[in-house]
């Protein structure tokens, strides 16, 4: 990982048990500081938590919040899930898409309690309009 990210997730995991049932914290933890799962910072989590690089990328890829890639800057990301459709998501993605703007919609960000929610630039956004997510935007 680049700009010290290696050292900063060092520091962070020392906060998380090394217990193969913590891999969920810990993936948490790196996305969180990285915006995505790199390989490299896959590879640090597993030998911190003594589990195996394709243990914990199962694990990973199980949860449809974690980007294995890293994220383009202008791209949106959009809660799909039940609560955030009742609270008007599919609206708010057509209203984007009709601005212009690049949209993936992402099956559920746990955030329900603050639907719709959206991702941007790598913060989440709860309660997400338009004039919110463009006024975050930049």
């Amino acid at each position: 990982m680049v700009d010290g990210r290696a050292e900063r997730l060092a520091e962070l995991l020392t906060q998380v048990p090394r217990e193969r049932t913590q891999a969920l914290p810990a993936l948490h933890l790196l996305h969180d500081l990285a915006g995505h799962l790199s390989l490299e910072g896959l590879e640090q989590v597993a030998g911190w938590l003594r589990v195996s690089k394709s243990e914990l990328y199962a694990v990973a890829t199980s949860y449809t919040e974690f980007r294995l890639d890293v994220p383009a800057p202008d791209i949106l990301v959009v809660c799909s899930g039940l609560s955030c459709r009742m609270a008007g998501s599919s609206v708010l993605t057509a209203a984007l898409r009709m601005a212009g703007r690049t949209v993936e919609e992402r099956e559920c960000f746990f955030y329900c309690a603050v639907a719709p929610v959206a991702e941007v630039a790598g913060a989440m956004l709860g309660r997400a309009s338009v004039s919110a997510i463009e006024t975050a935007s930049k």
